[in-house]
């Protein structure tokens, strides 16, 4: 009896926590979609022309570009079925592009409230992902995903974090990162 009780209890515990986390995911999504509904006409001519070149390969029309104090500074669209490259994302590219014009270490230095992303689909999780890593804080995109694909991203969030698993021997990272001039090992210590 007490065995069922404290896996019950476990089991509601993981439902409240998929359940808080859906309504937060999706009254996010709602209010986001909402509160800046910013007018990209400029932009739309250069968004449609890159997003056409995605259908002669026939890759997903999505196209994006970077924008710094209303200028494109990075151009992208989906090259994932062209270029055999499982990254070729809109966004991804853009960000590349960007790099490939006034490079890195210039990107780094740009003030991040200038800097504004526009995509004409709403960025997938791997996309998000450079979006956080690079601190791109304002992202536009013209059409939403569904919430059918809402979900399954949620459901390839949770089952991603089931899987992930961390390693016994932490030295061969730590090894390579003492080898890197800005590692600070005062706040990574082994």
């Amino acid at each position: 009896m007490k065995l069922s009780k404290t896996l019950f209890s476990k089991l509601l515990f993981v439902f409240m926590g998929i359940a808080i986390a859906i309504i937060l995911n999706f009254a996010y999504s709602y209010y986001y979609r909402l509160s800046d509904n910013v007018d990209i006409t400029l932009y739309e001519d250069t968004l449609r022309d890159l997003a056409e070149k995605c259908l002669t390969s026939g890759d997903v029309p999505v196209s994006s570009l970077l924008i710094y104090n209303d200028s494109i500074i990075g151009k992208g669209y989906n090259d994932v079925s062209k270029n055999n490259n499982p990254s070729g994302h809109a966004e991804i590219n853009a960000v590349k592009n960007c790099f490939e014009r006034i490079g890195y270490k210039n990107f780094k230095k740009l003030n991040r409230n200038k800097l504004t992303l526009i995509s004409t689909y709403e960025p997938c999780t791997m996309c998000r992902g450079l979006i956080e890593e690079y601190n791109i804080k304002k992202v536009i995109f013209s059409f939403p995903k569904n919430y059918k694909d809402k979900l399954i991203i949620f459901k390839k969030n949770y089952t991603y974090y089931q899987k992930l698993k961390q390693s016994t021997n932490k030295r061969l990272q730590y090894n390579l990162f003492k080898q890197y001039k800005s590692f600070d090992s005062i706040n990574y210590p082994f």
